[in-house]
């Protein structure tokens, strides 16, 4: 799900995404796909040798050597270093997501969304040259999550809905067993219980039959699946729920969470977002199976304490977290970025830069163009030798353009667009020298406007210096 996020907030930024899985049981092929993403499936294997991460990493390159992508994202705590450095020969860039810092990365960027990260552990696991993001800041939450929040309201007169869910399937059937041990609990504060659990899992057989039978002495809600799970989350008071990546979707809602950890590497997060006041630590399965309830019971009974902990949880996250990790990237890939010559059929894009605000401000004639009125200019210019229009290419993706007017054989007028969604990145800089080196035989001359400090700071990153009044040149 989270890779999902990523390569929504991607396409967003304009990146075409293909997605590589193994062929295993519970393939997410037809997840990927109904998010409207290509997905190419390569035959299933574990890894469980240093040979089967090779082989994985061959069937890998097949698909991706043949698409050529700019990055490769990988998610899996079994593809190594090797794996890494396998998928990097092609000459695209990598980046990791990870939750613990104990294994060697060859990684253009590491990311480590959970609360508790820390880039400093990472350090020794990564070169010098590898970019380590870390915190909630980079949390990649699903759009959904972002939608105005609930305003919760606690109150010691409401009957009390408690969702259970550990995430994943629940091989291990530890749902069952937290449904038992609350049993009291639930009886004396009347307490009605939802549980979302995979039918593969042992507890949803379990929880079923008791249902049917009749067992429970409270209301006990059963779901195999949740398509919405910010209305579920929405719905309820308190989630009882695994130290994972689904810590950071209940924040987002500001649902308070009782923390169950069932593995190691799920310690420091439920650790941190204790200490950020948005949960209590109520069991650890690693070592015992058994829950803190006098722990839980505190909180279920002091709404006040509830009430601080949804606020605590809600102010975790502001949902950019997917588009900075996307800048970061581009950021990376400054040094790749291409010119490459303006087609007939790119004259809707170049009209659509045109009409972002503000994007004709300091041009002679500040004014948006009628349709008509540019496209019959695009057209006539193309083929013209009087001007050159270049597209500026970062990973595939159009940020912006270059304009050349030719005066003579000597002299160029130079101008150059960054489109809205790529500023910020330094790229106008590196186009203005991209295109400079291209035409080496000529004197580039621009006329920057009073005021318009953004673009006189990208062309003295280029080389660029002030000549007379509102001009800037550079001599090759």
């Amino acid at each position: 799900m989270r890779c999902l996020t990523l390569a929504a907030a991607l396409a967003k930024a304009g990146a075409e995404c293909r997605f590589i899985c193994r062929e295993l049981p519970g393939h997410a092929q037809a997840l990927i796909s109904r998010y409207g993403f290509a997905v190419d499936l390569i035959p299933g294997a574990e890894l469980s040798s240093a040979e089967a991460i090779a082989e994985d990493a061959k069937l890998t390159l097949q698909p991706a050597g043949l698409w050529q992508p700019h990055w490769v994202i990988v998610d899996h705590y079994e593809l190594n270093a090797e794996w890494q450095s396998a998928l990097k020969s092609t000459g695209c860039r990598l980046l990791a997501l990870d939750d613990w810092p104990h294994r060697q990365h060859q990684s253009d960027l590491l990311l480590d969304q959970n609360l508790a990260a820390d880039a400093e552990a990472y350090s020794v696991w990564t070169d010098s040259t590898c970019r380590i993001l870390t915190g909630a800041r980079f949390s990649l939450l699903r759009p959904e999550f972002m939608r105005k929040k609930v305003n919760r309201i606690y109150s010691g007169h409401s009957q009390l809905k408690i969702l259970i869910n550990l995430g994943g399937a629940d091989l291990p059937g530890y749902s069952a067993d937290i449904v038992e041990q609350l049993m009291p609990l639930a009886q004396r504060l009347n307490l009605q219980l939802v549980v979302l659990v995979n039918q593969c899992s042992v507890s949803h057989t379990q929880i079923a039959e008791k249902i049917t039978a009749g067992y429970y002495p409270f209301a006990v809600q059963l779901q195999s699946y949740c398509q919405d799970m910010c209305t579920l989350y929405d719905s309820v008071d308190l989630a009882i729920g695994a130290g994972g990546s689904s810590t950071w979707e209940r924040a987002s809602r500001g649902l308070p969470t009782a923390l169950v950890v069932i593995a190691d590497n799920q310690q420091a997060t439920a650790q941190a977002a204790v200490s950020a006041g948005m949960a209590v630590n109520i069991g650890d399965f690693t070592c015992s199976a058994k829950l803190d309830l006098p722990a839980l019971a505190d909180v279920l009974k002091n709404p006040q304490q509830l009430q601080h902990m949804s606020q605590c949880a809600a102010a975790l996250f502001d949902g950019c977290g997917a588009e900075r990790i996307v800048r970061e990237m581009l950021l990376k890939s400054r040094q790749d970025l291409q010119l490459t010559a303006a087609r007939p059929q790119d004259c809707t894009l170049f009209y659509q830069w045109q009409k972002e605000p503000g994007a004709r401000r300091f041009f002679r004639n500040p004014q948006v163009p009628v349709w008509s009125d540019h496209r019959s200019w695009y057209l006539k210019v193309l083929p013209s030798r009087s001007v050159i229009l270049y597209k500026i290419m970062l990973c595939g993706m159009a940020a912006g353009y270059i304009r050349l007017d030719i005066h003579n054989r000597r002299d160029a007028e130079i101008s150059v667009l960054v489109t809205h969604r790529f500023q910020g990145l330094g790229l106008a800089a590196s186009a203005l020298n991209l295109c400079a080196s291209v035409h080496s035989e000529r004197r580039l001359y621009a006329a920057i406007k009073n005021g318009n400090y953004a673009s006189r700071r990208s062309f003295r990153r280029a080389g660029f210096r002030p000549s007379g009044k509102e001009m800037y040149v550079r001599y090759q």
